[in-house]
Parts: C-alpha cells; structure tokens; sequence
C-alpha cells in the first residue's frame, strides 16, 4: 500500500531501496509471504528519467549512453522505458571458462538460479522464455519472451496497492546507509522524504536501485570505512559491463518455412514469443568466444527501393512516429508505390495498425519475398577490471560524492562477434539452410562502431566466492555488512548472452525466498 512519511515511525523486517523490477519483484514476494516490508522509491508513481546527470561524466570516446535514456525514477523504474524482452542465462555463462580468466567465476551453478525462473515470468506477466536443450549442433536455438505490460509495477498494481504488509514510501531517497562496525551490521538508513530528512530502521536492507547506484551508495559507504568490501583496490566497482548489440550481416534463408519459424508466435494468454540462434556450449569453448544471439530481423525498408506495400506503409508510419529520417522524395516514391497498389496498400496500412496496436507485436515484421532479412546479434562483453566507476571529489548538500564512469570494451569483444558470424555462415550452407551476406566495409570497425551500452549495468558488485574477488556472497549478501543485501544484474560476475532484466528478477525472487527464512528463524527470538 501507498504510505506516507508517518510510516517512518515503524521499524520493518525488510527496507527494499529501489521500485524498478529487481526492487518491485522481491517486495512483492515478501509481502505475499507476510514479511513487514518498506519499498523506498524516490520517484513518483509514474516513472520519469533523470532530470539532471547522475554520475556519468561522457566524452565522444566512451561508448556508453547518457542518465536520461538509461534510468528512471518512480515506480516501475526503468521498465517504464524497457522494451520487455525476457531471456534466460545460458548454463555455460556460469561455468569456468579459461579464455575469460579468473575473474569470469560465478558461486553458484545455474541450477541453483533455474527454479526461480517461473515465479519471475509470472510476476513480469510473461511466458516462461524456456533454453534450448543439449543438442550435437553446433548452433542451437532458444526462446525469448516479452513481457505485458511491460512495466512490472503497472503490471502488479493492484496487489502493490493493496498488500498490508508492503508499504510503498515514494519521494524517499536514500542519503546514506548508517552502519555499525561493532556489529557490522546497517542499523538504519537515513532518506529525504517530502524534502524533509527521517530515519528507517529495519532488520534487513536490499539495494535495489540499479547498478551504478547501488555502486555510489556502497562506495560512499567505503569512503567512511575504508576497510569495506576490501579496500579502495577491491571489485567494488569494477568489471563493469554490458553487451554488444548491432548488425554486420544479412541472412537468406532457404525457405519460406524456414524463415517462419524466427517470427514471433502468439501464446494461448496473447503474449508472444521468439525463437533465436546461438552457438552450442561446444562451439563457444571450441573457437574461445562469448556466448551471442542472433536473430532475424525484417530488412530496413529505407536502404531498399519500394517492392512490397507493407514495406512501404512500415517505412511510412516510421517517418510519420519520428522514428526515421527521410527525403521529401523517399516519402513520394513509397507513397506512390502504395498508390500504384491501392488495395494491398489499404490491407498493408491495416495489417500494421492491427499488429502494433491491437494485436500487441513487440516489433513490425516484414516478410520478404527473397527470405532476406537482417542480422542483429546481442554478444556477451568480457569482465574487465578497469572498466569501472568510482567516486568523485566533489560531495553534495549531504555530503555524498557522486560517481564518474570508466566504461570500454576490448579487441577480444570484438573478434568474438566476427568469428561467430564466420561460423555461423559456415553452418548454416553446410546444413542447407541459408547463407549469410555480410555488409561492405571493414567489419571489426562495424562491431566497434555499434558497441554502446550503459543500460546493462552488470559486473559493479558482483557475485563472489570471498571478499577479495567479489562484493557479495552467493546468497546476494555482502560479505562485510551482515544484513545488507544487494539486487541486480550488477551481482552478475560475467554478463551472458541474456538481457538481464529477467535473470535479475529471477535473483531477486531467490534473495526474497533466503529472505523470507532469515526472517523465519529469528521470530522465536523476537517473541521470547
């Protein structure tokens, strides 16, 4: 339920910092199992990205994106902005691979994170996005799925709303975590709400709010206590990652069918789903590369010369959203074109009315007549101790430093992409399922030019067996702060395949379940 400031008097078994997925997820899962939980959100109830800079200090050499496109404040956080794509992990993202070194090594096996999937896919209103399983090929398929609504708080509202052992505090910002080196415990956490200053105590705390934030708050924390999370030279910070995403081929099946088969499929409940190709465990230890998906995509309507009316009304309805930029005469010629054929114009302008907006498509697809589509591809970035963000010497009106941010990738990141193409191309004539047609020019520089992320925000607290190689444990805890708990794509020690917002959610379920039996166990306590 939505509460206000006066809440504050109350002390809870859990404080959740943050209302995106990850934070919204694990609230809604203590609160159904009866757990007094504060969900503290510093946005309103409707998500709005940032209206000044955050923490990230850009130049044109860093390939990362601004605050405005990669957060959000209020509830819901970034998945008011998020396109709902829900993909699992990939067993071989947890294993030890030598070609990633040491610093690639996760805790736990997946098998520890895939029982958690189903609740995830139901709290995210999503079909579960089930992997490929084992096969001798050496490219393999798998599932992604969209969520709908995508914003998990628009999604879950009217039990967000309702639930009396969860209350929401909005407008609350964490200023800082009060921490206790006798006890090495959180003892409470000090935020403004309605711009007044106040106090929430709790037995357990649950960083939730993104993974350069949840950095920030850790590493101001460390500034007080040096001797945190292993010093100024320790992971906290580091190995930041995300992916890489673009395109550098095209794909020509050989058939129609088998071309059908990587359009999206509606489910029973009208949600849809996707079927994608990446290579086998095997194929990735074979040739040393990060695990990557590709996935058909229909050819962009703007570089091709008019030859099939829903192309034309596609490439219109961009121009007309603002979504492409186009010459007075492109717009004439697809127009004419329609014109020229005005009964399947009319049936192409519908068709794409009816999928986007009634029949609820993630993305326009256009059939080809050639089975030609693009290629886009979403790889895995290698961990990187340098890549990074750090506190900067310049404090606020509370005396918290803001972060600037050290973000790159590296050659190994890039020949990955291009030698999976290379095999992917050999695969597929081998099997006699089509070809691939790479793009003119230099491809690496391609790779290059379209690596950009930021909205990942993996790698920053990671995961790890002990203090010195990791900021938590197994269990999401941190190994320094006994009842400070931390949520996120940012515990992940490498970044997978997978866009992580379903994987983290996943985790977020798991750590409320550990939660729910921390909680357990000391009742008898509480009422002896």
């Amino acid at each position: 339920m939505l509460s206000s400031r006066d809440i504050l008097n109350t002390e809870f078994d859990v404080c959740v910092v943050g209302a995106g997925p990850v934070g919204v997820c694990i609230a809604l899962t203590l609160g159904r199992a009866g757990i007094r939980t504060i969900l503290l959100e510093r946005g309103a109830r409707n998500a709005i990205p940032p209206k000044k800079q955050e923490g990230v200090r850009l130049d044109d050499a860093v390939p990362h994106a601004p605050d405005h496109d990669t957060l959000a404040f209020g509830l819901g956080g970034t998945s008011s902005r998020w396109g709902g794509r829900c993909v699992e992990l990939d067993d071989i993202d947890f294993e030890h691979r030598d070609y990633l070194g040491e610093e690639a090594r996760w805790p736990i096996t997946h098998s520890e994170l895939e029982p958690h999937y189903t609740e995830a896919a139901q709290l995210m209103k999503a079909p579960r996005p089930h992997n490929a399983s084992i096969s001798n090929e050496a490219f393999i398929e798998s599932v992604e799925s969209w969520a709908f609504p995508r914003n998990t708080a628009t999604a879950n509202r009217e039990t967000l709303l309702s639930s009396k052992d969860l209350h929401i505090l909005l407008d609350a910002q964490l200023i800082k975590l009060n921490f206790d080196s006798a006890t090495s415990r959180a003892v409470s956490a000090t935020i403004r709400c309605d711009r007044q200053l106040g106090t929430v105590r709790a037995t357990h705390f649950v960083l939730a709010c993104g993974g350069r934030e949840n950095s920030r708050i850790l590493l101001n924390l460390q500034a007080q206590f040096p001797d945190l999370f292993a010093g100024e030279e320790g992971p906290l910070g580091r190995y930041y990652m995300g992916h890489l995403t673009g395109q550098i081929a095209q794909i020509r099946f050989q058939s129609d069918a088998i071309a059908e088969q990587f359009f999206y499929k509606r489910q029973q409940d009208g949600r849809f789903t996707r079927r994608r190709l990446q290579p086998s465990p095997q194929t990735q230890r074979n040739l040393g590369v990060l695990n990557t998906v590709m996935w058909p995509h229909s050819s962009d309507v703007g570089k091709l010369p008019p030859r099939q009316p829903l192309a034309s009304a596609v490439f219109l309805r961009e121009v007309l959203a603002g979504k492409r930029s186009a010459s007075r005469q492109d717009c004439i010629t697809h127009g004419m074109f329609l014109m020229r054929h005005p009964i399947n114009g009319l049936a192409s302008i519908s068709k794409v009315a009816h999928d986007r907006y009634f029949y609820g498509l993630p993305h326009l697809q256009v059939r080809d007549a050639h089975n030609e589509y693009g290629l886009s591809y979403h790889a895995e970035q290698a961990p990187r101790r340098l890549s990074r963000v750090q506190l900067v010497n310049d404090p606020d009106q509370d005396g918290q430093f803001g972060i600037s941010t050290e973000f790159s990738y590296c050659p190994e990141d890039y020949q990955s992409v291009l030698r999976i193409h290379h095999s992917f191309d050999e695969w597929l004539r081998k099997a006699g399922l089509g070809s691939l047609r790479f793009l003119e020019g230099d491809l690496e520089e391609m790779v290059i030019s379209q690596a950009h992320d930021g909205y990942h925000q993996i790698g920053l607290t990671r995961m790890g067996s002990n203090r010195q190689d990791g900021v938590v444990d197994a269990d999401c805890r941190t190994f320094d702060i006994d009842n400070l708990f931390v949520a996120g794509s940012c515990v992940f020690p490498t970044s997978g395949q997978a866009n992580p917002t379903f994987p983290a959610v996943a985790f977020g379920v798991r750590l409320a379940h550990h939660l729910v039996s921390l909680v357990a166990r000391a009742q008898p306590a509480k009422t002896a």
